[in-house]
């Protein structure tokens, strides 16, 4: 049987630098996350527009208006996930809150957002 009180074989990272590694990681991927529909409003929407104006698509749905309108709003999406990596009350969850809502801006907004710009798509197809 071996002493409980004998100190660890193994050395102790006494300033958690794997903790801080992780966090770096997570703040980073959550921002990379906010980044990508930015960048579906400034290179894909813009495109979108004009095809939708050779077209002559006067009838858009909503969706679609709304992100023609209102797209270049996600520019405040990775602002959001810095001020909540660097703002967030609880010091031990910024990384893990940035990181969540970096991550719901890629996984919902994006699809959304492509639907968005195929509904027209998709109507003028139907009506052919």
């Amino acid at each position: 049987m071996s002493n409980p009180y004998q100190p660890p074989s193994a050395p102790v990272d006494p300033a958690g630098e794997t903790a801080s590694r992780t966090g770096i990681v997570m703040f980073s991927a959550g921002l990379i996350g906010s980044l990508a529909p930015t960048m579906v409003a400034v290179a894909v929407v813009p495109q979108f527009k004009d095809l939708f104006a050779s077209f002559g698509a006067t009838q858009l749905p909503l969706a679609t208006r709304l992100l023609l309108q209102f797209g270049m709003l996600s520019w405040l999406l990775p602002l959001i996930v810095l001020a909540a990596g660097l703002y967030w009350p609880d010091p031990r969850r910024r990384t893990t809150i940035a990181f969540a809502i970096g991550m719901a801006c890629l996984v919902v907004l994006v699809p959304l957002m492509v639907i968005a710009l195929y509904l027209p798509v998709f109507e003028l197809a139907r009506s052919a």
